[in-house]
């Protein structure tokens, strides 16, 4: 009895401390959980800094690299400033081109040339019904308006093909080409007095680095001579007009004969400016042996491209238009 007496006095001492060892336990628990929610914090404090410098810096960064490229831009401008002094050329050219095409021609044409760069306009027509695809064909000249004010000559632009989807976007490719040429002749128009003559080179053009000297020796020598449009280096028949030499002063002239009829493919194009007298324009062409064109556009838009079309001249030919000028 006694010997239970003292173990119910010890339990009340027994519980005693394991109730204080659980106090103290949680307590402990509480004061890690809130060490460990202050580190958590300024963790996190010390992230956001960190990335807050990092923005900070990639920006300035950023920022120095843009001044570098400015700086170089400003001196690569003042290099070529002073290589084309007392250089200027009689030709400006206008490229229909992606951004990597565009920047092949223009290291072809060299810095002294000015050029410009756009891009041809993107139609499609996709219908599910024949109905449909008539009208979206109709919304499509109506959106080309400006460069085919006497409607479009569908039949013409599908080269003969019966009217179905494949055919329709072809002749839309063949509407873009032809709205293109005749934008490009309003720009032409508006800067006449800047240079004498304007190279209007498409997608698919490519071009030798003595091109610009050769044309523009040809432009200065025959500028007396009746002729506004010249194709160079025409490639079949009828010849896409891959590269093209404009009189500036008579940009006008074929843009409003352009103008005054349908629509129809830019090849086409210069034959029907030659028959119709009317029109006032001569449209002739020199095989100079300084352009080409590719199968595909390009990022080598030179004559060695392996994507050149490959063309077996007559002996002879280069320099018979030259010959009949003189």
């Amino acid at each position: 009895m006694m010997r239970e007496q003292a173990m119910a006095s010890l339990a009340q001492y027994v519980d005693k401390d394991h109730d204080k060892d659980a106090e103290d336990k949680l307590k402990r628990e509480k004061r890690w959980a809130k060490i460990l929610e202050r580190q958590q914090s300024a963790l996190i404090e010390q992230e956001k800094a960190t990335k807050a410098e990092e923005k900070e810096l990639s920006m300035l960064e950023r920022e120095e690299q843009w001044l570098q490229s400015q700086q170089a831009a400003k001196v690569q401008t003042e290099v070529q400033t002073d290589a084309c002094a007392g250089q200027k050329s009689s030709v400006r050219a206008l490229i229909t081109a992606s951004q990597s095409h565009a920047t092949c021609l223009k290291s072809q044409l060299g810095a002294c040339v000015s050029t410009e760069v756009t891009q041809a306009p993107t139609m499609r027509c996709d219908e599910p019904s024949a109905g449909w695809q008539k009208k979206c064909l109709a919304d499509k000249a109506k959106e080309m308006i400006d460069c085919a004010p006497n409607g479009v000559d569908w039949k013409a632009m599908r080269r003969g093909e019966v009217a179905n989807m494949h055919s329709d976007n072809a002749a839309l490719d063949r509407l873009s080409e032809w709205c293109t040429f005749h934008r490009a002749l309003g720009k032409i128009e508006q800067h006449k007095a800047a240079v004498p003559f304007s190279l209007i080179l498409s997608s698919n053009a490519a071009i030798s680095k003595d091109a610009v000297a050769k044309l523009s020796d040809f432009g200065e020598n025959f500028k007396s001579q009746e002729w506004d449009l010249l194709q160079v280096d025409p490639v079949g028949s009828p010849a896409p007009l891959h590269s093209v030499i404009v009189k500036s002063e008579s940009a006008g002239k074929i843009r409003k004969a352009m103008s005054s009829m349908k629509a129809a493919p830019l090849d086409l194009m210069p034959k029907a400016m030659n028959d119709n007298k009317k029109h006032g324009v001569n449209a002739i062409a020199w095989n100079a042996g300084v352009s080409g064109m590719l199968q595909v556009e390009s990022n080598d838009c030179s004559l060695h491209s392996p994507a050149l079309v490959r063309v077996q001249k007559a002996p002879g030919l280069k320099n018979k238009l030259v010959a009949q000028l003189r």
